[in-house]
């Protein structure tokens, strides 16, 4: 067991499992936030979006967007033009077997918001 600092809220954490990188908290709710991201980028197979627009899209922090991509659950590549590159998000049949419903998802972003404090959300 050693104290941790979480990569996601900067909070400390007794880490019990080797190699943890984000407190409990934070785990939880990017496994929440997954198969909503999974479900909409696989909703839209034939567009690339950046984390960005998905963070803008679904009005979730960036840095959870972040943290699924850096844990590896979401697919990405970096972009080649610009000045400043990006990360690339297209969903990939690798990401998941199978999405959420639409109503699920729209639930789930409710719930996500309110918990939140954010308002005027889907």
């Amino acid at each position: 067991m050693a104290l941790v600092v979480c990569k996601m809220c900067k909070r400390a954490f007794i880490n019990e499992a080797q190699g943890k990188e984000i407190c409990p908290e934070c785990a939880e709710r990017l496994n929440e936030l997954y198969p909503v991201v999974r479900s909409f980028l696989r909703n839209h197979d034939r567009k690339v979006f950046t984390i960005r627009e998905v963070s803008q899209i679904l009005n979730i922090d960036i840095r959870d967007v972040e943290g699924l991509v850096t844990m590896g659950l979401i697919n990405s590549s970096q972009s080649l033009g610009g000045a400043e590159p990006q990360k690339i998000l297209k969903y990939r049949p690798s990401d998941a077997p199978a999405a959420a419903s639409q109503e699920k998802m729209q639930s789930f972003l409710h719930t996500y918001h309110k918990k939140q404090g954010k308002t005027g959300g889907t």
